[in-house]
C-alpha cells in the first residue's frame, strides 16, 4: 500500500512535484497515475471521513494535477519531510475505492505493494499472497499468515509447538526459556513512548502541579528493570527517543522523587484521590503488567487513596482514543506513540497542538504551537529546527499534560530455520 515516486523536486521549499512510474496498473486494470495520487491524499485529508493517517498531512494545502504522471503538492510551509511521511500514505485505485466505499474496500484492498490480501477475517486472520502487479521486486515469501492470537501463553505455545514461525510482543519472563530452546530472539527500543495522558480542563488534574507530581511519582527504571526485563529505555519527557530527529537533548526526564511529588500535590492542595487508569491488553509489550505496576507506584503518594486499572478490549480501547467525547477518557490513559516510519518528533507532537482533532485532550499552549510550526517548516537536522523543537519540548514538560513512561521495547521470537528474519529500526520484521 505504500507509493513511492520516481523522483521529487522543489522550488519554492513549500511546492513540491513528484513524478510518477509510468505505466503501472493496479490490479483492477485502473492506471498508477496522478489522479490516483491526488483521490487518494484528497480523502485522507477530509475531515469527514476521519481517516487516521490525517495528521501525518495536516499541513498539505492542494494536490495539484499537472499531467498524466505528475502532481504538484502544495503545503502550508516548507515541510523538508513530506516525502518521508508520503510513504505512509496508501496509493488506490480511486473508481474501485469510490463506488465500495472505505468500509467495503479496506476489507480486501487493491494496491501497488509487494502482496495482495487474500482473505482477511476481523480480529482472526489475515493472508497475503505476492501482488503481480507490484512497482515492487516480487517478494520471496509465497504466503505470509498473520494470526491474532492476544493470549501471550497461546502465541508461546504455538511457536514451541511449531505451528507458528514468528511471534511479537514475547512476555519477557519467556525469553529465557526460548533462549534455552534455541529460538532466535530479536529485540528492539522501538521509536515509540508508552505514556499517560493526565490534562483535564477541570478536576484535581487540571492542575499542572498535580500533573507534575504523577510524573515524579513513576520510577521509569522499575519498568525496565522489573516489568520489561532489562529491555526499553526511559523517555527524557519527550515522545521520541534521542535517535531520532526533534529529540532535544537539553530535556530531560521527571526523575522518581516521591518526596517532590508529595511536596507539590500538597501544594496543589489536593488529597483523597481516586483515580482510573485505562489500560490496553496486548497491544504495548507488558502493558497491563505496566500499568499495575504505576498504578501501586501513584498509590504511594499520600495524596491518592485508590488507582483503579481498567483494562480494555482492544477495539473498546481505540473507541476512547478515536471518538473522545463518545466514550469518556479516564485520568489516565494509556497510549503507544510511535513515530514509525517517519522516525522524527513532529508527527506525534503535533497531536498536542491547540485544537487538534485525534488524540486532543483540550490541552492548549501557544507558545507550543508556535515553536512546533517552526520546527517543522525547517530543514532535517539544522541547528535551527532541534533548537525550535527544544521550546516546544520545554514547553510540554513544564505544562506536564502526559505522564510519560519509556520508550517501549519490541520483543521478536521465531525459529532458527525461519531465513532473513530480522527487525528494522521501526520495530518491523521485513
Amino acid at each position: 500500500l505504500i507509493w513511492k515516486p520516481v523522483f521529487w523536486k522543489t522550488g519554492k521549499p513549500e511546492n513540491w512535484i513528484f513524478d510518477i512510474v509510468q505505466g503501472k496498473k493496479f490490479p483492477n486494470g485502473e492506471s498508477v497515475d496522478a489522479k490516483a495520487v491526488k483521490a487518494s491524499i484528497d480523502w485522507v485529508s477530509d475531515p469527514s471521513n476521519k481517516a487516521g493517517l490525517r495528521a501525518k498531512i495536516s499541513d498539505i494545502k492542494s494536490v495539484e494535477v499537472i499531467s498524466d504522471y505528475k502532481v504538484r503538492i502544495i503545503t502550508s510551509a516548507p515541510r523538508d519531510l513530506l516525502p518521508r511521511v508520503l510513504g505512509t500514505i496508501p496509493i488506490v485505485p480511486p473508481v474501485a475505492f469510490k463506488n465500495q466505499g472505505a468500509t467495503t474496500f479496506w476489507k480486501a484492498p487493491i494496491a501497488t505493494g509487494p502482496f495482495v490480501v487474500t482473505k482477511f477475517t476481523p480480529n482472526v486472520e489475515l493472508v497475503l499472497e505476492p501482488n503481480p502487479f507490484t512497482l515492487r521486486v516480487r517478494p520471496a515469501a509465497e504466503k505470509i499468515i498473520f494470526k491474532v492470537i492476544p493470549e501471550d501463553a497461546s502465541r508461546m505455545a504455538g511457536l514451541r509447538s511449531g505451528g507458528l514461525d514468528v511471534v511479537n510482543k514475547v512476555p519477557t519472563d519467556d525469553l529465557a526459556p526460548l533462549k534455552s530452546a534455541n529460538f532466535d530472539i530479536k529485540a528492539i527500543v522501538e521509536p515509540a513512548t508508552y505514556i499517560m495522558d493526565l490534562f483535564a480542563k477541570t478536576g484535581p488534574l487540571s492542575d499542572k502541579r498535580v500533573r507534575r507530581a504523577l510524573n515524579f511519582a513513576v520510577d521509569k527504571q522499575a519498568l525496565i528493570t522489573s516489568i520489561n526485563g532489562g529491555y526499553g529505555s526511559i523517555s527524557q519527557a519527550q515522545l521520541v527517543p534521542s535517535n531520532l530527529t526533534g529529540f532535544c537533548p537539553d530535556v530531560k526526564a521527571f526523575p522518581y522523587n516521591l518526596k517532590k511529588a508529595n511536596k507539590l500535590m500538597k501544594a496543589a492542595g489536593v488529597s483523597k484521590l481516586n483515580l482510573t487508569f485505562q489500560s490496553s491488553s496486548a497491544y504495548i509489550t507488558n502493558d497491563v503488567l505496566m500499568a499495575q505496576a504505576i498504578a501501586q507506584m501513584l498509590e504511594k503518594l499520600d495524596a491518592v487513596d485508590k488507582v483503579n486499572v481498567q483494562v480494555l478490549e482492544f477495539s473498546k480501547f481505540l473507541d476512547v482514543y478515536y471518538l473522545r467525547g463518545a466514550i469518556p477518557i479516564a485520568d489516565l490513559f494509556a497510549w503507544r506513540m510511535s513515530s514509525s516510519p517517519d522516525l522524527d518528533a513532529g508527527v506525534q507532537m503535533a497531536r498536542y497542538t491547540s485544537g487538534y482533532s485525534t488524540h486532543n485532550t483540550g490541552y492548549s499552549n501557544a507558545a507550543y504551537d508556535k515553536y512546533l510550526a517552526d520546527a517543522l517548516s525547517m530543514k532535517v537536522g539544522s541547528a535551527e529546527r532541534t533548537a525550535a523543537f527544544c521550546g516546544a519540548s520545554k514547553a510540554l514538560k513544564a505544562d506536564a499534560p502526559i505522564l510519560w513512561g519509556i520508550h517501549t521495547p519490541d520483543v521478536w521470537a521465531g525459529k532458527k530455520s525461519t531465513k532473513n528474519f530480522f527487525v528494522d529500526a521501526g520495530g518491523n520484521i521485513d
